[in-house]
């Protein structure tokens, strides 16, 4: 079951990202390779960001590409798909969130979704710093392995347009959105904000 617990006294580190950026996934491998650790995640809000940095949490914040995140979160968001109007309200929730980030620079460690999809070992990595707890190259692959057994066990409980795991009729359904998204007046600060960040 997922706890949203705010990155307070007593947290030991913030993992957090605007919706559809591979907060599950990183939640997961980081719960399953270091079992002891108290984790804040899944606020997706900037109030979050603001918290951890009072409360001096360390914090990892996942960063995707705006054409794709937005487009994720128009398929699975509350508000409605064909109304012009969610792309704007998403695209500025992106600028707004990642915006702080940027502003922010090396107070948080960002970790971009392309490379913690294709090299989940980055996410071990990137919190290595704030971790007491090691973990062995071959416990990894088996945490990774238990994480994307759980993953496609809970899919089956969601339509593939809601996966959280890549398919061909989710991506055939987000076309027309990511092409909302690049011509969208807003879609040039998220471009160079995404860019600023994800080095």
């Amino acid at each position: 079951k997922l706890e949203r617990r705010f990155p307070r006294k007593g947290v030991d580190l913030h993992v957090t990202g605007y919706p559809r950026c591979a907060n599950t996934f990183a939640m997961r491998l980081l719960r399953h390779s270091f079992p002891k650790l108290v984790l804040s995640t899944h606020i997706h809000a900037i109030a979050s960001l603001k918290m951890a940095l009072n409360n001096n949490i360390p914090t990892v914040v996942l960063v995707r590409e705006p054409v794709q995140a937005v487009a994720s979160l128009v398929l699975k968001g509350v508000l409605p798909k064909d109304d012009p109007e969610t792309v704007t309200a998403y695209l500025q929730d992106y600028i707004n969130y990642y915006g702080f980030v940027a502003k922010h620079g090396t107070a948080f460690k960002c970790l971009d979704f392309r490379e913690l999809t294709v090299a989940p070992y980055s996410l071990i990595e990137a919190v290595a710093p704030y971790v007491e707890s090691c973990i062995t190259e071959a416990g990894f692959r088996e945490c990774l392995s238990e994480v994307l057994s759980e993953m496609k066990t809970a899919e089956t409980k969601r339509s593939d347009s809601v996966s959280q795991l890549p398919n061909k009729e989710k991506e055939n359904l987000k076309k027309s959105y990511c092409d909302a998204v690049r011509e969208h007046p807003l879609f040039v600060e998220a471009i160079r904000i995404y860019q600023s960040i994800s080095v």
